[in-house]
């Protein structure tokens, strides 16, 4: 019975929420594609290059205020050579039900407008009441085109080969291909809009608007859709620390509250 409580809340939650990682975009409504920052290195590995410090950092999500629908993420950033390299580790879930993600990734600019991203993951799921776990590997791959100062679009595809998520569910970790763009009329106003489509779940749509009031201070609202979901969140630098809160409500199950806090070596 109480796996059964588990899968049912799994089931809820990853319809109603999409996968992508950090505060900052959950803010934006689930639009990442076009975002350079430290969670880059697990939702658009192509705007990595952009990040020339190192960083390090760690989110935590909370799904509809249940405490067994936790996500908590580490990820660090090192510049290496032209390109940047990162690593990052995400968890999810509880004794029940746990998935926990490891990847690897790089990327590099190929020109002042193109740059292209890949990362391995190792992902394993591990289920209670003697139900053992699986375990995979897969790549993604990123790409970014800047098509002028204002403009750029974005491309992924997460789990191209297909890795199995529970062989004996006949499951799949997210199979995604992501095509997004982001315009930026003017160096306070960035507008983010994304398309998603899985191989088990409707075509989702993301989009949000990020206004900076100051360098130190930022504003950001959006929303999703299948199911709707809205978003508000704001950013803030302190010294080194850039720190984003952001709550978004979904009418069915409530409000998912996400946090993240990233250390930035401006030496």
């Amino acid at each position: 019975m109480k796996i059964l409580t588990a899968f049912f809340l799994l089931g809820l939650s990853v319809s109603a929420y999409p996968q992508n990682t950090g505060a900052r975009s959950d803010a934006l409504g689930g639009a990442y594609l076009g975002l350079s920052d430290l969670f880059s290195a697990a939702n658009n590995q192509a705007l990595l290059p952009k990040i020339r410090k190192v960083q390090a950092g760690i989110f935590f999500q909370n799904r509809f205020l249940l405490k067994n629908l936790n996500t908590g993420a580490f990820a660090v950033a090192l510049p290496l050579g032209k390109g940047t390299s990162a690593l990052y580790y995400r968890n999810y879930g509880y004794s029940l039900y746990r998935e926990n993600q490891i990847g690897l990734a790089y990327a590099l600019p190929f020109g002042p407008d193109f740059s292209m991203g890949i990362a391995i993951n190792f992902r394993s799921l591990q289920l209670g009441e003697g139900l053992g776990s699986e375990t995979a590997f897969y790549p993604d791959i990123g790409l970014n085109y800047q098509i002028s100062k204002l403009f750029s679009l974005g491309f992924q595809l997460k789990n191209i080969t297909l890795a199995e998520k529970a062989a004996q569910l006949n499951e799949r970790w997210p199979v995604v291909g992501s095509f997004g763009f982001n315009y930026m009329p003017n160096p306070k106003l960035l507008l983010l809009a994304q398309g998603n489509v899985f191989a088990s779940r409707p075509f989702e749509l993301n989009a949000g608007v990020e206004y900076s009031v100051s360098d130190l201070f930022s504003l950001r609202m959006g929303f999703t859709t299948n199911p709707s979901r809205a978003s508000l969140g704001f950013g803030i630098k302190i010294r080194s620390f850039q720190i984003d809160l952001t709550s978004s409500y979904q009418a069915m199950l409530g409000f998912v509250p996400s946090l993240n806090i990233i250390f930035i070596n401006e030496k």
